[in-house]
């Protein structure tokens, strides 16, 4: 109450003095401000056009539509002007000489020709090197600046200068390269190498990271001493020990996965850039070697299918046809050993015995060449074909890439530009 806190005249208005105060009651308040002056901060605005000034008289101001509002405005606005003895200091010298002013020239004069020779020829038309000054406004620029033409970028000029299909996809300039390998080896289809354009793509130029928000900086890999030419990092070494790895898988009896390899290896070796004999060689003899390797491995996975299907002739045809194919000796071994248990299991045992003679021919391992005498014997006594199966390896005949089957000799065939694969 106000009795408690000592407010006497607050205790007077509201009628006498409480009978329930408490005596040394303290009024709280808020804390002193620790500044003595007036320190805050402060805005300045401007007076507008039709804010009044009171220091300043009479003002009138401007009608709402712009416009002065009618007779009695202006009459205000030529008080001035009417008071005599007032004169305009702009107006003097406009009329005088009358008409003696007035010629060829007219009342303005229309002779505004401004003779800039002078500042003209000061200018420099030369920098400090002396190179020509860009800044100095001449007749042939229009009298602006014109910056200097933007040069062409890396991979322009790779692209410009290429002459082989693996420096065009370096570039960036797949449908380039797509034509000349089309023109080269008669490439029609590209969805087999688009991971081989990819990966020759993105390997020809690298990036170095910067400071954090700001970009990298492109790295373009140019043959040493020739930086119109870009480096092509895919070399016959690389691919000849791709083809290892995957007649390992063979070996293995990872057929799929030796197919990819191969197909790999085929779809890269056009991208190559050779410089020697040498190289040149190795990889003419890779073409042969994916190509026989994915014809043969084609051929044993369409096996598996017929087998599956319980196609017995079409299984032997094709266990004879991955025969024929040109692996490697150790593989051709286990080629034969394969076509002569088949034929064998199938009851068409003069095939069986045709592989098994072929099998002793090739110098196999003691145990495999004592099985393959035991199915001669055999079939000799049983010299029959349970099924009519189109292949007679007794005939000269390559296989037929799009079938799979025997293309004899003589018959009409269309061969591969590239790979020399059959048809």
């Amino acid at each position: 109450c106000a009795t408690s806190f000592g407010l006497t005249e607050l205790e007077e208005e509201l009628g006498g003095k409480c009978s329930a105060a408490n005596d040394g009651g303290k009024l709280l308040l808020p804390p002193k401000p620790v500044a003595t002056q007036m320190n805050w901060p402060t805005m300045q605005v401007s007076r507008g056009l039709f804010k009044r000034d009171p220091d300043a008289g009479v003002f009138e101001e401007p009608a709402l539509d712009g416009e002065l509002a009618g007779p009695d405005r202006d009459a205000v606005w030529d008080e001035e002007d009417s008071k005599p003895g007032a004169a305009d200091p702009f107006a003097q010298g406009l009329d005088a000489g009358g008409d003696e002013g007035e010629g060829a020239d007219g009342g303005w004069g229309d002779d505004f020709d401004i003779d800039t020779g002078a500042a003209g020829e000061s200018a420099e038309k030369e920098d400090d090197f002396g190179e020509p000054n860009e800044f100095v406004e001449n007749e042939d620029r229009g009298g602006y600046y014109v910056p200097p033409t933007a040069g062409s970028g890396q991979e322009q000029r790779w692209a410009r200068n290429a002459k082989l299909a693996g420096e065009l996809v370096v570039a960036g300039a797949f449908e380039d390269a797509m034509k000349l390998l089309q023109n080269q080896i008669g490439a029609g289809s590209f969805a087999p190498m688009k991971d081989a354009f990819m990966d020759l793509y993105a390997c020809g130029k690298g990036a170095l990271p910067c400071i954090q928000s700001f970009a990298s900086n492109m790295v373009f890999f140019s043959v040493s001493g020739h930086p119109d030419r870009p480096a092509i990092i895919i070399k016959p070494a690389m691919l000849l020990e791709r083809a290892r790895a995957s007649q390992q898988l063979v070996t293995q009896g990872k057929f799929s996965d030796a197919l990819v390899g191969f197909i790999y290896v085929m779809s890269r070796i056009p991208l190559l850039a050779v410089e020697t004999s040498k190289e040149v060689e190795e990889a003419k003899s890779l073409v042969n070697l994916a190509r026989a390797y994915i014809t043969g491995l084609k051929v044993e996975l369409e096996q598996k299918r017929a087998k599956a299907e319980k196609q017995s002739g079409r299984q032997v045809q094709l266990a004879g046809l991955f025969t024929k194919c040109e692996l490697a000796p150790v593989h051709i071994q286990l080629t034969l050993r394969a076509a002569m248990k088949t034929a064998y299991d199938t009851k068409n045992y003069l095939l069986a015995a045709g592989f098994a003679r072929r099998l002793l021919e090739s110098s196999p391992k003691p145990e495999l060449a004592n099985a393959a005498k035991k199915v001669i014997q055999f079939c000799d006594k049983n010299r029959t074909n349970e099924d009519d199966v189109d292949y007679d390896d007794r005939r000269e005949f390559v296989v037929e890439c799009g079938e799979l089957k025997p293309l004899y000799a003589g018959e009409p065939k269309v061969t591969c530009p590239y790979c020399a694969a059959a048809y």
